[in-house]
C-alpha cells in the first residue's frame, strides 16, 4: 500500500525524534501532538489519513509550512469526498426531509453557521459529545438534505434561517423537543453552573392568558436569539422555554 503524505510525515517525525532521543515513545509522540494514541497508530500505519481536525493540530504543532499544511488538507478532502460516497444513504433518504429525528442532524446544521467550523466528524463530535459515528450520521444528513455544503473544508449553510415544515410531522417534532428536555436534564449534572441557566417557576393563571403568554415567549425568544446571534459566534448552546399545565395526566 503506497504511504499517503500525512503518514510519512508523521513517520518521519517520530523517526528523527527517535533519534534524538531513543526512549521516545508512541505514547509521548501522541501526547505531544494531543491526539489519541490508537488515532496516531492508525495514521501511522496508513489505516486512516489525517482528518481536517488534527491537520490542523499537526500545523501547529509541528511549525508546518503552509505548503505542508495544504497536502495534509487536501489529503483529508479527498478522504473525506470518498467516505460520504461510500457510505449507505437509504436510511438518510427516508429523513431527508426531519432535521428534528435526532437532536444532533440539527445541531449540526447549527454548527455550520460557527465562524472556523469544520466539516469534519472528529470536530463535530467534540463539539457536541457524541459519538464520531453519530456525528458522520448528522453530517450526511444535513449534506444531503440540502441544508448544507462543504467548501474548504467547512459546513456552508444553504440557509441562514430554517423553520419546519408541513413535510415534518408532529410526532417528530414532539420526540425533538423530549430529546431536549432531556439533554436539560443532563446538563444539570454534567455543566457548571456558572455555564447553564435552568430556573422555574409555577404561576396560577387562567386560560385566556395562557394564549396571550405563549406569544409573549414567542417574541421575548426571537429577540433573545437576535441578541445572542449577533457577531461573532464561536459556541453552540440550547435555548429551551417551556409552559405547560400541571394537571395533565402522567403516564
Amino acid at each position: 500500500m503506497k504511504a499517503n503524505y500525512g503518514q510519512k510525515l508523521l513517520k518521519n517525525t517520530l523517526i528523527r525524534r527517535k533519534l534524538a532521543n531513543p526512549s521516545y515513545s508512541l505514547r509521548a509522540f501522541a501526547r505531544d501532538l494531543e491526539i489519541d494514541r490508537s488515532t496516531l497508530s492508525a495514521y501511522l500505519s496508513g489505516q486512516r489519513s489525517v482528518s481536517i481536525y488534527n491537520a490542523r493540530k499537526l500545523r501547529d504543532k509541528l511549525s508546518l509550512d503552509e505548503n505542508s499544511f495544504s497536502k495534509l488538507i487536501l489529503q483529508a478532502q479527498k478522504n473525506k469526498h470518498k467516505l460520504y460516497n461510500n457510505l449507505e444513504y437509504k436510511q438518510i433518504e427516508d429523513l431527508r426531509h426531519n432535521i428534528y429525528h435526532r437532536w444532533y442532524y440539527f445541531a449540526v446544521l447549527s454548527l455550520a453557521g460557527l465562524e472556523h467550523n469544520l466539516a469534519d466528524p472528529e470536530w463535530i463530535a467534540q463539539r457536541l459529545g457524541i459519538t464520531k459515528k453519530e456525528a458522520i450520521e448528522g453530517l450526511n444528513v444535513v449534506l444531503s438534505s440540502g441544508f448544507v455544503q462543504i467548501k474548504n473544508g467547512h459546513m456552508i449553510r444553504r440557509e441562514k434561517n430554517f423553520t419546519s415544515s408541513n413535510n415534518i410531522s408532529k410526532n417528530s417534532i414532539k420526540d425533538y423537543h423530549r430529546q431536549i428536555l432531556e439533554l436539560a436534564g443532563q446538563s444539570l449534572r454534567k455543566v457548571p453552573v456558572d455555564q447553564r441557566y435552568i430556573t422555574s417557576v409555577n404561576v396560577k393563571t387562567s386560560k385566556e392568558k395562557f394564549t396571550k403568554a405563549t406569544g409573549m415567549i414567542h417574541r421575548f425568544q426571537r429577540q433573545l436569539v437576535r441578541y445572542l446571534e449577533s457577531g461573532s459566534s464561536s459556541e453552540l448552546f440550547v435555548l429551551n422555554l417551556s409552559l405547560f399545565p400541571l394537571n395533565f395526566k402522567k403516564e
